[in-house]
């Protein structure tokens, strides 16, 4: 099996992995050398042989491998993937060629280049004759060459190579297979793509070096040949023979970024696969099923279904009656409806996406699935009315039955199994022809859904099934479906054919409260739970993983001991497993079953199940306060790990104050990962309050009591190492509105696109109360870096932009103020301010700004203004700082020009909300322009 690699994976290989040796491989030419030429790095490169004579060639070349790692020395080898394997001796070299079972895998890593990668404006003329020229197809591999691209657009008459290539490189994609042996099954691949084997000659001797040698690689690596030995051969073979002239021609009408799939797909063809194109409504299908078709045209009689070409729709039902095709051309729905009896090789997912609207959609259900007819819509209408979908087949045939159809049981019907697939009706398609009843079995739905539980209910009951019922139950809430079920009357009930619930979700709400009753107390065959210290969490994912594959058979087993058992160490173990079960999967597994562990918690009125029942709570983000605040009030003791789930309440005794600081802990950390800056915002301060809180009783705190807290967060330490987490996050969470507050300053430094007033003021408001935190977090410094020094530069020009957008005429005064006497504000600054005060100032400075502002105040343009004019006028202002651009439009302004239409420009094509607040008042208010420069200043 080949793994594809990028440069950006040969990057981080070279540089971060811990291997040694690190092999980077590939096919020739495709650039292995050259991009790991260009990594500056302590290693040593060793680039193997292209051609041996002998395999101790290659076993020298291991050697000296070896030894150099043996020395110390980080050892980087790059080859071509045949002659690693051959080095590896994954690969036997045979003495005698042979075509009777030829080689066709690449195995290895190889560096890989698909369309996007090559970066190619595919509008360029010719640009799928280079394509063409460029790409390798094997039957399980695909790559550009780079050097390849290049060279196609330097030949002259590569209309006449193209084709030649292209019959060459079919050697990639189906290699001969026959009994022939010895130096022949060398040449026979060669002669076998021609009429005659000095047409091969001719056309061979068109071939560009690069391509011979590829040939040669891919004649060598089929064969088992040492690399070269083809190269002797067919040089030998074709100095004896002469060449007749012949003309290929090719059809290259083909879609750049198809041009890949496309000859993926005829390999596989060509191979004997059948293939599926599959995805959404209008993503290109036909298409590349068009292009395809168009490649392999001469080469092979293909069949061909499409559930939507250019003579219209397909049924499902006629698909499924016509399963004998090379290609089929699909939506994912139909795919997954058929796939029980549609044999398919290979899937390629086309790769467009286009928007699909309502109308579309309903299209494709009323053609496709209900075959373009009001009867046959009308026979399936009330599986319509049902409120979840998918519906597993034999529920479909409940529903059915009760509105008085006739299900034949022992017909397969590709369209229950559509209802099985999909979970989106379009609303329209009630509206349909045929769908007139959809309104009336619409207002039964609720009615159907108990009706649906009771058959089943008493399904299980009758038939002795709850164990098989919770078995079904754990593998749907199984995430990555690692456990297995068993056969079982209940299967086609329960599960869908796609992996989502649907309607089974309700079906198993409503079963589990009455069929857990069924089950029975299995504490003793139940194993132990796996503890888990989170920082070593990476050493038990085996564990946990074997734990898994146990899902469907210990899951009743679990949900019997919580109900059954009174004992409460079998019970704590159940919950431990239902926490362990939970690691890998989502909340729903502890949802589904949180109101039995509930009332057994209430039940048995013990701390350390309440203890378990917040750790796997915390872990599935799952809150049924409700729950939570019955089980404070009725359990004693329970309040230290019940309040750790609610971080509105604070604490009153010192344990409770750790619980209430390690719930809002919890809920900043949470607010971090889903970026919530509000959130974090408006509660740091509380957490720093509740921490200073916490810190003052430490001393009143029990170590048992807090050994038992702790453990329920899967805290592995004591009380001080808890306090420098603790800590540490707090200033984690400052550090975190830091960084949110500076991105908003980007985009009030960068962001073209607030040319709406109230929306940019708006924008800098809320950027001022983010801020804040910081301003509070500075002003308590004793000492301010250049970080501090920068944020608060951007708090004052967050205050100034807030103050002159409101026009009021005394406050941005008060923050230019502020300004002038901060001691560490930059000198630039404080001039600004003193100036836009109206103060006099004696300065010369080579800054655009203060040379802006200068020139304002007089009048006219100063020396420092004339120069930066004469310096950069001539240069495209797009390109040039902002304060350069507001020198350059002073200047002008100064001179006497119309400046209108530059404002107007740098409005629409230059980002800075410091351009909008400074262009109001550029022409009529001098003081509030001067201190509107002070926003131009990038910290």
């Amino acid at each position: 099996m080949v793994v594809e690699i990028s440069e950006d994976d040969v990057y981080n290989r070279v540089i971060s992995s811990e291997k040694n040796p690190i092999y980077i491989s590939g096919l020739p030419f495709v650039g292995k050398t050259t991009v790991i030429k260009r990594i500056k790095g302590n290693f040593e490169l060793i680039e193997l042989p292209k051609e041996v004579k002998s395999l101790d060639e290659l076993k020298k070349c291991r050697q000296m491998i070896e030894e150099k790692v043996k020395s110390g020395k980080k050892v980087v080898v790059e080859g071509r993937n045949y002659v690693i394997d051959l080095m590896l001796g994954k690969v036997k070299p045979v003495s005698e060629p042979s075509l009777r079972n030829p080689r066709t895998k690449i195995s290895g890593n190889a560096l890989t280049y698909h369309f996007d990668d090559l970066k190619v404006e595919k509008n360029i003329k010719d640009v799928v004759k280079f394509l063409e020229y460029s790409l390798i197809v094997t039957p399980t591999y695909t790559t550009y060459i780079p050097r390849l691209f290049d060279e196609a657009q330097k030949i002259e008459g590569l209309d006449e190579v193209l084709p030649i290539v292209s019959r060459f490189k079919q050697l990639f994609t189906v290699f001969p297979k026959s009994n022939i042996k010895g130096d022949e099954a060398i040449i026979y691949p060669l002669v076998s793509l021609f009429n005659s084997p000095e047409e091969m000659k001719f056309c061979w001797n068109k071939l560009s070096d690069s391509w011979k040698e590829l040939i040669y690689y891919a004649i060598d690596s089929h064969l088992r040949l040492l690399p070269g030995r083809s190269k002797e051969v067919v040089n030998k073979y074709l100095s004896r023979i002469e060449e007749k002239e012949v003309k290929l021609s090719i059809d290259l009408d083909y879609t750049p970024e198809n041009l890949e799939i496309v000859e993926y797909l005829v390999a596989q063809l060509l191979n004997g696969k059948r293939v599926g194109i599959i995805g959404s409504l209008k993503s290109g299908k036909t298409g590349i099923a068009k292009e395809v078709m168009k490649y392999i045209k001469g080469k092979k009689d293909l069949k061909i279904v499409d559930y939507h070409d250019e003579n219209g729709y397909k049924s499902l039902r006629g698909i499924y009656k016509n399963l004998n095709a090379d290609i089929y051309v699909l939506t994912d729905d139909l795919l997954d409806a058929l796939r029980d009896k549609l044999r398919i090789d290979i899937v390629t997912i086309s790769p467009y996406r286009t928007f699909i609207d309502e109308k579309d959609y309903t299209d494709y259900v009323y053609n496709v699935i209900f075959e373009s007819d009001p009867n046959v819509l009308k026979w399936y209408s009330p599986l319509l009315a049902m409120k979840y979908f998918p519906m597993p087949v034999e529920v479909s045939k409940l529903v059915l039955k009760y509105f008085g159809r006739k299900v034949e049981e022992t017909i397969d019907d590709p369209i229950l199994n559509w209802f099985s697939v999909i979970d989106y009706i379009p609303e329209s398609i009630k509206k349909a022809e045929g769908a007139e009843d959809v309104e009336k079995y619409e207002k039964r739905a609720d009615e159907i859904l108990l009706i649906l539980i009771n058959i089943l209910k008493e399904k299980i009951i009758t038939g002795n099934l709850a164990y098989n019922f919770f078995k079904i139950v754990g593998y749907l809430l199984d995430k990555y479906k690692f456990s297995s079920v068993e056969d079982s009357p209940l299967n086609n009930y329960l599960i869908n054919i796609s992996d989502k619930l649907g309607i089974v979700k309700p079906l198993i709400k409503g079963l589990i409260p009455i069929i857990k009753d069924y089950l029975d107390d299995r504490c003793s065959e139940l194993p132990q739970p796996i503890m888990l210290d989170p920082s070593a969490f990476v050493n038990v994912i085996p564990e946990i993983f074997n734990l898994n594959l146990l899902l469907t058979e210990l899951y009743p087993k679990i949900i019997g001991t919580i109900v059954k058992s009174n004992d409460v160490k079998c019970v704590n173990r159940a919950l431990q497993l239902i926490f362990n079960y939970a690691l890998f999967n989502d909340r729903r597994f502890f949802v589904s079953v949180e109101d039995i562990i509930f009332n057994k918690i209430i039940q048995l009125k013990n701390e350390d199940l309440v203890s378990s029942y917040v750790t796997t709570a915390l872990l599935t983000g799952y809150r049924n306060l409700k729950h939570i605040r019955e089980i404070q009030k009725v359990i004693p003791n329970a309040r230290p790990y019940t309040l750790i789930l609610l971080p509105k309440e604070t604490g009153k005794s010192p344990i409770e104050m750790l619980s209430s600081v390690l719930s809002l802990n919890y809920e900043l950390n949470l607010a971090i990962d889903r970026s919530e800056l509000d959130k974090v915002v408006n509660k740091y301060s509380e957490y720093k309050r509740r921490l200073d809180q916490l810190k003052s009783v430490l001393k009143k705190i029990d170590d048992r009591s807090a050994k038992k807290v702790l453990s329920t967060i899967l805290f592995n330490g004591n009380l001080k190492d808890l306090i420098n987490t603790l800590e540490n996050d707090y200033y984690k969470f400052i550090l975190y509105v830091r960084y949110a507050s500076y991105i908003g300053f980007r985009a009030f430094v960068e962001d073209k696109w607030f040319t709406d007033r109230n929306m940019f003021r708006s924008f800098i408001q809320s950027m001022l109360k983010d801020s804040e935190a910081i301003y509070g977090y500075i002003k308590n410094l004793n000492e301010l870096g250049d970080e501090e020094i920068k944020e608060l530069i951007m708090i004052y020009q967050f205050k100034l932009a807030n103050a002159l957008l409101s026009k009021n005429k005394y406050e941005y005064k008060g923050v230019l103020e502020d300004i002038i006497e901060i001691e560490q504000m930059p000198e630039e600054i404080k001039i600004l301010a003193s100036l836009a005060l109206g103060r006099e100032v004696n300065v010369k400075s080579d800054s655009p700004l203060i040379n802006i502002a200068l020139s304002v105040i007089k009048g006219s343009s100063n020396e420092g203004l004339k120069k930066i004019y004469e310096e950069f006028k001539d240069q495209d202002y797009k390109l040039l700082p902002p304060d350069i651009v507001e020198a350059i439009l002073v200047h002008k302004m100064l001179s006497g020009q119309d400046i209108s239409s530059d404002i107007e420009n740098i409005a629409k094509t230059l980002p800075g909300v410091f351009f909008i607040i400074a262009h109001d008042f550029i022409k009529g208010d001098k003081e509030r322009y001067i201190a509107s420069l002070i926003l131009f200043y990038l910290p």
